[in-house]
């Protein structure tokens, strides 16, 4: 844990460093003190197609959300957004004039569960 899932319409997707963007990522997670490195865990989702307002308009956005157990304090929880906001925009605030860039921390409790192989 932490599982950060980052959404990205492909008009940004496909002028970006995925890879790089993907290791900033878990980097600033890290850089927290709050994480073991090999627990941290970074998706990219590309989103094809999206649709904003009553009529169609030439759009973008970024979408970061982290998944982490509710054992954190609020300092804690207001840091990694503020950390992990400040990488995705860094790496593609530039891409697209109307562009969405937003970061959301959600919590996961007891009945989280996961199945892993040894």
């Amino acid at each position: 844990m932490p599982h950060c899932v980052i959404e990205i319409t492909e008009k940004i997707i496909q002028k970006l460093d995925t890879s790089t963007l993907m290791k900033d990522s878990a980097q600033a997670i890290y850089s927290l003190n709050c994480f073991q490195a090999n627990d941290i865990k970074v998706r990219l989702i590309p989103i094809e197609y999206s649709f904003m307002g009553i009529e169609e308009e030439d759009h973008a956005f970024v979408a970061a959300e982290i998944f982490i157990f509710d054992n954190k304090t609020k300092e804690q929880v207001n840091l990694l957004s503020d950390t992990l906001q400040a990488v995705l925009e860094k790496h593609c605030k530039s891409f697209h004039p109307k562009l969405s860039i937003k970061t959301r921390v959600s919590f996961l409790n007891e009945h989280y569960k996961r199945f892993k192989t040894i």
